[in-house]
């Protein structure tokens, strides 16, 4: 299971930013082209001076030490969440192959177990009439939360 809108690519941005404000030299690895695109635009004008290439584009990526060959020590490499799991998917794949299962397929098991099928029915006050809830109707967050954890 993919998490998809946590955060990752954000908080990896911001770091990106705080690092180069520090002073240090920032690439980021991104899966793609398209993805060097998205992850441009989403840093927006200011780059500050941050290099957003593909695993392939600087062609010197240590992916052991995540470092560039041959980079002054200044350099700091991150990679998205993304060229990671592009890349390296069956070697994640083998990683998780044996995991105990978490707390998070438990809780997703018991929050289906107790979804009612039905649609909320809301009245003028947006009460739920369906499920004798207040608002926000409880199935109504089960239901979003299921779907926020299995990306549908």
């Amino acid at each position: 299971m993919t998490l998809r809108q946590t955060g990752r690519t954000t908080r990896l941005l911001a770091r990106a930013v705080q690092l180069s404000t520090d002073g240090r030299a920032v690439y980021i690895i991104a899966a793609n082209h398209a993805e060097v695109v998205r992850l441009r635009s989403l840093l927006g004008d200011d780059d500050h001076g941050i290099k957003i290439e593909t695993p392939e584009s600087p062609g010197n990526v240590n992916w052991s030490t995540l470092t560039l060959r041959g980079a002054h020590p200044n350099c700091v490499v991150l990679v998205d969440h993304y060229a990671i799991e592009s890349r390296f998917s069956a070697v994640l794949e083998m990683l998780h192959a044996f995991d105990a299962p978490s707390a998070v397929t438990y809780l997703l098991a018991a929050c289906k177990a107790v979804l009612d099928p039905n649609p909320c029915q809301l009245d003028h006050h947006g009460n739920c009439q369906a499920h004798g809830l207040d608002n926000p109707c409880g199935q109504k967050l089960l239901r979003e939360a299921i779907d926020k954890v299995t990306g549908a």
